[in-house]
């Protein structure tokens, strides 16, 4: 979202959610875009394997009861 691909969490250029089934995390862009591409870059100082089996999801809903776009993913991707 900023531009800053550094995958070291001190660094302060990550996110993370709590390490437990069913943990998620989500984003506002503050009303509707046009999203031509969605980057992941995952953490690169420990934990790459946490990044896996997750979905990315994109709507025009709050509560996301329906989905413009939905993807599955089952591995980390490779920083």
């Amino acid at each position: 979202m900023d531009g800053n691909t550094d995958g070291y969490f001190l660094n302060k250029s990550t996110t993370h959610t709590e390490y437990a089934q069913g943990a998620w995390w989500q984003v506002d862009l503050g009303s509707k875009k046009n999203i031509k591409q969605i980057i992941i870059y995952n953490r690169t100082d420990c934990c790459v394997n946490r990044l896996s089996n997750y979905q990315v999801s994109i709507s025009n809903k709050a509560d996301f009861s329906t989905h413009t776009y939905q993807q599955d993913f089952h591995v980390a991707p490779q920083s």
